[in-house]
């Protein structure tokens, strides 16, 4: 942390150096700071690095997480389209899981923090279906439909996921 800290000071604006301080930030629970460098960052360079914005998705809450993530999710669609043009098979792996990830999240904000919006049912099965579309076996995507119909009561749906 405190070779981040004298990298960022030495180097303000260098999305290099604050991405990866802004996730070390918010992981070591410094969520303040975290949002300060990451929301820098995206203001230095909005079009790089799609992750930013999951690490600062996870610092906010309801829509305004929601929409960071959907930022990402477009920014990472880009990436792998190029990826997947240039036969990058790792990195279009990483990319994958990223995307299914950040849908699966969103549709978990469906289901808690903006579980009062008018269209969360729309939209958490949306973001599900969409995850596995990414990743058949996204962990996250198979738990939160599990939960999804637990949550409308329907058990034998639930355990199909």
């Amino acid at each position: 942390l405190e070779c981040y800290e004298i990298a960022a000071k030495k180097d303000q604006d260098n999305c290099d150096v604050l991405d990866p301080y802004g996730e070390l930030l918010g992981n070591c629970g410094q969520v303040d700071e975290a949002q300060r460098v990451l929301f820098k960052s995206i203001q230095l360079q909005p079009e790089k690095n799609p992750t930013k914005y999951l690490y600062a998705a996870q610092t906010l809450n309801g829509l305004d997480s929601v929409n960071y993530f959907k930022t990402a999710i477009a920014l990472l669609l880009k990436e792998k389209d190029l990826y997947t043009k240039t036969l990058k098979t790792d990195e279009t792996k990483t990319i994958i899981d990223h995307l299914s990830s950040a849908y699966a999240t969103i549709a978990e904000l469906y289901m808690t923090d903006c579980c009062d919006e008018p269209d969360a049912e729309e939209q958490c099965v949306k973001c599900l279906d969409e995850a596995l579309v990414h990743d058949p076996d996204c962990i996250d995507a198979l738990r939160n439909y599990g939960n999804y119909w637990i949550i409308k009561d329907n058990m034998e749906q639930a355990k199909t996921h």
